[in-house]
């Protein structure tokens, strides 16, 4: 059941990565160049009030290290890089797995 959570979880993952590509062409299209539209960027128009919260909470509960400049250089990347590939890591890890018959009958 786990694992097939899992693989839910890294479809959903790999789905949302193309949306945000998808969300990158047609900004592309719309002013003429390519400019990848950060994580955060991305966060920040989806919920900012939660970007600010987690920042907060980061920052005053854990590890003010851990905020700036660890977590600022992921929410840097293409919007599409970090659920791409975490999604495809959850499909790489929940696969499934075919036994091979070492000896098998003749």
């Amino acid at each position: 059941m786990l694992d097939r959570a899992c693989h839910i979880a890294g479809w959903v993952l790999v789905f949302l990565a193309v949306m945000a590509l998808g969300a990158e062409g047609l900004r592309a299209l719309e002013v003429g160049y390519y400019q990848a539209l950060a994580l955060g960027e991305i966060w920040y128009r989806f919920d900012r009030d939660s970007l600010n919260l987690a920042q907060a909470a980061i920052q005053r509960h854990l590890l003010p290290v851990l905020w700036d400049p660890m977590i600022t250089s992921i929410l840097r990347l293409p919007g599409w890089l970090v659920p791409g590939l975490a999604g495809a890591g959850l499909l790489y890890r929940c696969r499934v797995r075919r036994r091979k018959k070492i000896f098998a009958a003749r």
